[in-house]
This record gives structure tokens, C-alpha cells and sequence, in this order.
């Protein structure tokens, strides 16, 4: 079964906490960033004061960053995404978006240690992954990714060997 298929329809994460994922990859876990951090280039546009509702989606930005120089192909960061999270110290690290960091749980309050996972919502910063609270659930996302990336680590890339089909 697709690592995809197998995380989202297990009712384990939500497809915003997987799309979180791969944008603190993509800010956070190649060098140089794929993604700029929009709340630290513009934070008077995307400041976690305002409502949601009053944010100016369709705006043009002034001065946008230009291309991030990384060269990895599409096919290289699909194998570093999994080889980043099927390594990442989930118990002890939590993913923020909006910070492009990653910081230690230990700085957080005590609540929060029921989560298996911490994906800080951008706005809110609540946890986007509060469902994933028991420790098989942990171990079924992270047997998926660990399996995404030994079906590349033992062969050359292929969505085939993922059951990804297009």
C-alpha cells in the first residue's frame, strides 16, 4: 500500500498535517531551502494576530524571493523526504512551519506530551497531528516511512516500488 494511503486513510493523520510535513522538509530539511519562511520575510502580512479571515491571500508580494538554489531534482527530494522523517526524532523534536525550525518538545508545556507528533499549525499553533496519540499509531507512520525509504535505499528510484501509479 502507497506510504500516503497508508498514513491518511488510517485516520492516523490529516492530509494538512502530511502537507505541513513536506513543507518544513522543503524549508528545513535540504540545503539550500526549496521554501522561503513567508512569516519571517513578511510578518506584517502574515502575523499571527489578525484572523484568518482577514489575511490578503491574492495580494502581489513586493519583492518575492527569487529561485532557492537547490539543484535536487523532484525524484531526489521525494527520496531525501523520506529519509528525513523515517530518521526524525518525533518523540523529542516538534516541526514549526511558521518558524521554518524545528525545536525541542522539552520547551513545550506538559499537555502536549500526549501527542506522538507535533506539527505546529502556522496560525494557531496548535498541533495539527493530535490524533496520532498512541504509541502503535507512532509506529505504524514510522514503519510507512522507514519502508518508503528502504524501497528506494535498495534500488533505483521508482513510484512502482512506492505502489504509487500514475
Amino acid at each position: 500500500m502507497p506510504l500516503v494511503v497508508q498514513i491518511l486513510c488510517s485516520g492516523f493523520i490529516i492530509i494538512y498535517s502530511l502537507i505541513l510535513l513536506v513543507l518544513h522538509y522543503f524549508q528545513c530539511g535540504v540545503q539550500p531551502a526549496v521554501l522561503p519562511n513567508l512569516q519571517y520575510l513578511f510578518p506584517e502580512r502574515f502575523a499571527c494576530t489578525p484572523p484568518l479571515t482577514e489575511l490578503q491571500l491574492f495580494q502581489p508580494f513586493e519583492c518575492l524571493p527569487q529561485r532557492s538554489g537547490n539543484k535536487q531534482t523532484i525524484g531526489e527530494l521525494l527520496v531525501g523526504f523520506f529519509y528525513y522523517y523515517a530518521s526524525f526524532d518525533f518523540e523529542n523534536a516538534a516541526i514549526s512551519v511558521r518558524n521554518a525550525h524545528v525545536f525541542p518538545r522539552s520547551s513545550m508545556t506538559p499537555d502536549t506530551f500526549i501527542y506522538k507528533i507535533f506539527i505546529e499549525e502556522p496560525f494557531d499553533r496548535n498541533n495539527t497531528a493530535r490524533c496520532v496519540t498512541k504509541s502503535y499509531v507512532m509506529e505504524r507512520i514510522q514503519r510507512a516511512f522507514r519502508n518508503a525509504r528502504d524501497a528506494f535505499s535498495k534500488h533505483p528510484p521508482s513510484l512502482q516500488r512506492i505502489k504509487v501509479t500514475v
